[in-house]
């Protein structure tokens, strides 16, 4: 909006995700939902000066359909915010140990509950699984409650490993990286570098959790499943449990994908093109 105001000549936002404003599930539309839509129509009403990069096809439709947007905006989709290949390297998965991990800020819409609940009925039936959290509690308007904090950090289902700067050392020791997120996701980062990295992913059929996983079942890096839908979240998690084998070919081809589709310096030039104009 200031941009706007004061004539910058180029102006390229960039959206990475939705949050909560433009929920997939049906909810009634809160006043803070209602000005953000408000605000964001005005500050991206379409101009020459003015071209949005969103990072994945949902926002942009939905955008569309909600009219924030109209197709005289000039609109561009990428791929992501990218994954440098170099910094998170392949690794062959943990099948001795294996273990799931879930990378992810303590908030509800990222699914945290859902994966508590499944690595407690997997943790009866399996008892040497390890199931690891890595992430904040947040002083947040969606922070999942202090009940469910507290039987994480302390009743020994999950292993809270809190705050970390850096995660690969964790990832290289899973063998599945999991994020039931119905969050308004962007492409989450956390499953760009588990793809890089060579984990199989279980994530949700949700907006950018869905373009991590790829759409020919002959290349499968991952399982998609519903979102809130603890049954089908716990039937693939056990899966992997019970066919530890495959986890190898699924990393394999989540590598391949990340580095056909997610490589990083693939992503900038892309939008150094949009920004240059060519």
């Amino acid at each position: 909006m200031v941009a706007n105001f004061c004539r910058v000549k180029s102006i390229t936002p960039m959206l990475t995700g939705l949050g909560y404003n433009f929920p997939e599930t049906r909810s009634k539309t809160t006043l803070v939902q209602k000005i953000t839509r408000i605000l964001l129509k005005f500050s991206m009403k379409a101009n020459e000066r003015t071209k949005i990069i969103f990072q994945n096809k949902d926002d942009y439709q939905t955008l569309l359909k909600r009219r924030v947007i109209t197709e005289k905006n000039q609109a561009y989709i990428v791929n992501g915010s990218g994954v440098d290949l170099d910094h998170y390297t392949y690794s062959k998965p943990n099948l001795d140990q294996i273990s799931f991990l879930m990378i992810s800020r303590l908030i509800n819409a990222k699914g945290i509950n859902e994966y508590y609940q499944s690595a407690r009925i997997l943790k009866d039936k399996f008892p040497n699984v390890v199931f690891r959290l890595i992430g904040p509690f947040e002083d947040n308007i969606d922070a999942i409650d202090q009940e469910l904090y507290s039987k994480i950090k302390l009743d020994g289902t999950i292993e809270y490993l809190g705050l970390v700067t850096d995660v690969r050392t964790y990832i290289a020791q899973s063998s599945v990286v999991v994020l039931p997120s119905y969050y308004g996701e962007g492409v989450p980062r956390c499953l760009l570098e588990a793809m890089a990295m060579g984990r199989t992913l279980i994530t949700c059929n949700s907006v950018g959790c869905r373009e991590t996983i790829h759409p020919d079942h002959a290349q499968a890096n991952g399982f998609l499943v519903p979102i809130k839908n603890v049954k089908e979240l716990t039937a693939h998690m056990q899966h992997c449990i019970e066919h530890p084998v495959e986890l190898i070919r699924f990393g394999w081809n989540g590598r391949k994908y990340a580095r056909e589709k997610f490589d990083v310096h693939v992503v900038n030039r892309q939008m150094l093109g949009i920004l240059e104009g060519s």
